[in-house]
This record gives structure tokens, sequence and C-alpha cells, in this order.
């Protein structure tokens, strides 16, 4: 009971915060006003509207890889390495077929059940994500969480099982 009071807190920190922040905006805002000061009414308005804009960006639902399977050369899959472009091309279809919508920053850290990282030809990584589970996957900036469908692990644990098979 308690560890799901945890997570839920865990969960509803960020929103916390930022509603927080609102409120001392309008608050500054209405003493701003009242006093009739036009330069921290100014301020406080711009505040509030980079907040608004944080806000819905935050909020707005997205893709997480923007490369498509002609750029990537190589996937790492916890160390599987995988060449074959048809494998390349159905893990990358998988990120992306659906969106995903920002959870909690990453830097809090977490348990992640597969490391995908992905290279051009030059060697140059591409794409990182960190795969927590059917839903969620840390992208390095926030966990994001799947808006629709569910991930298809077993792509993930066959190349991890099969490491070197998959290659041409």
């Amino acid at each position: 009971m308690f560890n799901n009071l945890w997570n839920f807190t865990c969960t509803l920190w960020l929103p916390i915060v930022y509603f927080l922040i609102i409120a001392a905006t309008i608050i500054l805002l209405i003493r701003f006003t009242a006093k009739k000061k036009r330069t921290g009414v100014a301020a406080t308005l711009i505040v509030a509207a980079l907040l608004v804009a944080g806000g819905i960006i935050y909020v707005t639902p997205h893709y997480i890889v923007g490369t498509d399977a002609e750029t990537i050369y190589k996937i790492e899959i916890s160390e599987a390495a995988i060449t074959d472009k048809e494998t390349i091309k159905a893990i990358l279809d998988d990120l992306n077929n659906a969106k995903y919508k920002r959870a909690l920053t990453s830097g809090i850290g977490g348990y992640s059940e597969y490391s995908l990282r992905g290279y051009d030809e030059n060697g140059n990584l591409k794409v990182h994500i960190e795969i927590k589970d059917e839903q969620t996957v840390d992208t390095g900036r926030f966990w994001e969480t799947r808006t629709s469908g569910k991930l298809n692990l077993s792509l993930y644990q066959d190349a991890v099982l099969h490491k070197g098979d998959k290659q041409d």
C-alpha cells in the first residue's frame, strides 16, 4: 500500500511543482498589478507565457525516434549487435508505431530492461533509448509513456538471446 502511494507521489511531483510555480506567478502578477508596476507586470506576463508554452510542450504526445531505418546501420541492444536491415526496420517501426507522453525527468534514475543504441555508417550514435517495460522508455531527458499499444518486447528479447545471429 505504501509502495503504491510512493509511486503515485513520485509520478505527480513534477505537475505539483509546476502548479506551485504557476500559483506564485499569478500571485506576483496580482501584486504588481495592484501596485501599478508596469515592468513587474510585463516580466510576470513573459514568465507566465513561457510556463504555458512549456506546459503545452510537456503534455503534447510526440514521437521519440526521429530517424528511419535507412539512416541506421547498426543497432546494439544490451550489447548484442544487429546489422540486419529487416530487424532494424522492425525495431524502429515498433518504437515509432505510437506517440509518447512525458512522465518524469530521467535524472531520477530507474531500472531498464533493455538498452538500445542505433549507429549510422560512420559509427555516430543516432538513437539511445532505455526500455523499461512494454509502456515506458527513457530517452535520456524524460521517462516517456506510450499513449497507445505496447512495445513488442519479443523483438528485443530475440536480439539479446541470439547474439550475432541477426548480423549480415
